[in-house]
This record gives structure tokens, C-alpha cells and sequence, in this order.
């Protein structure tokens, strides 16, 4: 074990390209109603070494979450590849064909930038394009491989 998020749940893990970093995506919960943890309150992306040092820290806007896997490029550009959704007061609210692929650089001085509406984006081998889950009203999912550099 390299990590403990103290506060906080991981729900994911992507190496970088050349194994020498690791990012999870962390949510922090906040109290309500008595103590229950039902509120996201915070989530980032955290960038460590391999030896569990953190590097760096990516704030996702309050008012979203991620969504499904992310995913660190390949090879080339350091981007990651996530979906943003939004988030209630009640806890997460998949906010079905309106949720963004965002594609930021790999640090906290970078903004990220829409690509897509969809889910579950992974790189390709070359970082060429990447492929993903779109989402329709009807709950229909299919996978979609996008056609040229996101």
C-alpha cells in the first residue's frame, strides 16, 4: 500500500505513461442529516509517485464529480480523460446527455477542456483519439470510437 486518503473515498487509479507516476480520484464526504456521509463536499485528482508522495492535486469543480473510470494518456501530451456530471444535494445525479468528456492537461494549473458528451472515455494506444460510452434519454449505451485527436 502506497496511499491512504484520510476523509476521503478512492473510486479510481490510472498510471501515466511511463509508470512513473499514479492518479486516483478521490471524493470527499461531507456530514448530513445527523452524521450520515451522503454529500459530496469535494473531489480531485490527486497525482502521486510511485512511492506515494503526492506531486499534485486537481480540483474537479464543486458543483460536478466525476463520473465512471478516468483515464491518463498513453503516450505524448500528459492529458487525462474524464466525465464530469453534476452533483445535487442529495448526493450524485447522473444527468443522463449532458455529461462531459474533459480532457485537462495532467496538473492543477491546467483548465480543462470539453471534448464530448459521454461516459467511461479510455486513450487510445497513440493518444490519437480515445473511446467511449455515449449516453441517450432512453439508457441506451453503446461504444463509440471518436475519429481523430480529441
Amino acid at each position: 500500500m502506497i496511499y491512504t486518503c484520510a476523509g476521503c473515498g478512492i473510486y479510481g487509479v490510472t498510471w501515466n505513461s511511463d509508470a512513473s507516476k499514479i492518479a486516483v480520484y478521490c471524493r470527499y464526504w461531507k456530514p448530513r442529516n445527523g452524521g450520515s456521509q451522503d454529500t459530496v463536499d469535494y473531489t480531485c485528482i490527486k497525482i502521486l509517485n510511485t512511492s506515494g508522495a503526492l506531486q499534485d492535486s486537481i480540483g474537479i469543480d464543486k458543483a460536478k464529480g466525476l463520473f465512471g473510470s478516468f483515464d491518463w494518456s498513453r503516450t505524448g501530451a500528459d492529458n487525462f480523460a474524464y466525465t464530469a456530471m453534476n452533483v445535487s444535494s442529495n448526493g450524485l445525479e447522473f444527468v443522463s446527455g449532458s455529461d462531459s468528456i474533459y480532457t485537462p492537461v495532467a496538473s492543477s494549473s491546467s483548465t480543462p477542456t470539453f471534448v464530448t458528451t459521454g461516459t467511461y472515455p479510455t486513450w487510445s494506444p497513440s493518444n490519437w483519439t480515445f473511446a467511449y460510452l455515449p449516453h441517450s434519454a432512453g439508457g441506451t449505451m453503446s461504444l463509440i470510437i471518436a475519429s481523430g485527436p480529441p
